[in-house]
């Protein structure tokens, strides 16, 4: 068991203080901006049993977070951020840190995913005695380079077999409470195909209500395939509050009964087109490296930039 170290902290609390965390972190994670409005909505949306603690340290910062994404109660995701990656010193008593205060919160297990790109912080890691669980591929596309005639065919074959390829928002705007209870049930059930080096639980319906509520006008390139009056199927594609030329793609997924009939690449191309047309620049995406769904990224144009290192550390009694 680690001791704790001597490393003083600070929670992140006031909007000053939130700023220096925000300033940390885009020194490792440019790539998705955030803002001090962003963080105080996300944190008013999660539920009350869900822990977000965010701490300043002398040279770095930290979080540690706890929810259903992470695998609900006692399950931690722990974060760090450092200003020098050269200082390996600090890196090590960051990861002591975290692992401290998972115990301290009487944690069963607390994990990472430092990036590949960032050596010092795995061999920190590793040097701590955690446990390496799984990888994903973070990729990158640029849809302003997306030929979308080259997914025309699926998308009318599909739409040829009697479904619909439509915006979330559309069903929004026709019936937004059957829309979110549709959204939620859609999204439960294809979560548990996400490959995860653990289980997520189901959230209940007026969390996820609360959180899609807020975060919903993110969401202008989702698209939702369905039958009739089923949904069935979803592709994530949510722009960036921050810079709208930014955007990130998530689940994509088909109930079970219609797969293997191009779904799921009708719905990541259609979507990919609307974010073209909406003048974005960059979308990124992770996938776990034996995910079926890492390969008709590839076949889309993206690429990979670096990958994602699970991380798990078991925290006995």
């Amino acid at each position: 068991m680690s001791s704790q170290p001597v490393l003083a902290a600070e929670l992140a609390v006031t909007d000053l203080q939130m700023q220096a965390y925000i300033d940390m972190r885009a020194h490792l994670f440019g790539h998705d901006p955030t803002s001090v409005k962003l963080l105080r909505e996300a944190d008013d949306a999660s539920s009350p049993q869900d822990v977000i603690l965010r701490f300043l340290h002398p040279g770095g910062a930290s979080m540690v977070v706890s929810g259903p994404w992470t695998g609900g109660p006692g399950q931690y995701i722990f974060n760090l951020l450092v200003a020098d990656l050269g200082d390996l010193k600090l890196i090590d008593q960051l990861v002591a840190f975290g692992e401290a205060k998972c115990r301290e919160l009487k944690g069963a297990a607390v994990r990472a995913w430092p990036l590949s790109i960032h050596p010092a912080i795995l061999q920190a890691y590793d040097r701590a005695g955690w446990k390496r669980t799984q990888e994903q591929s973070y990729s990158i596309l640029n849809p302003q380079e997306f030929e979308a005639a080259q997914w025309e065919d699926r998308i009318h074959q599909v739409v040829k077999a009697g479904y619909a390829l439509r915006p979330l928002a559309d069903h929004m705007a026709e019936n937004e409470a059957s829309s979110f209870e549709k959204l939620y049930h859609l999204i439960m059930e294809l979560d548990k195909d996400i490959p995860m080096p653990y289980e997520m639980p189901e959230p209940p319906f007026e969390d996820f209500l609360r959180f899609e509520q807020i975060n919903i006008v993110d969401h202008p390139t989702w698209i939702i395939a369905s039958k009739g009056e089923e949904w069935v199927g979803i592709s994530m594609l949510s722009t960036s509050r921050v810079d709208r030329s930014l955007a990130h793609t998530g689940l994509t997924g088909v109930r079970r009964e219609h797969r293997r009939i191009g779904l799921a690449a009708a719905m990541k191309a259609k979507a990919i087109e609307q974010a073209r047309l909406a003048g974005i620049v960059r979308i990124n995406t992770e996938n776990e490296e034996n995910n079926p769904m890492l390969d008709l990224n590839r076949q889309l144009g993206f690429q990979e930039a670096w990958r994602e290192i699970g991380f798990e550390r078991k925290l006995e009694a």
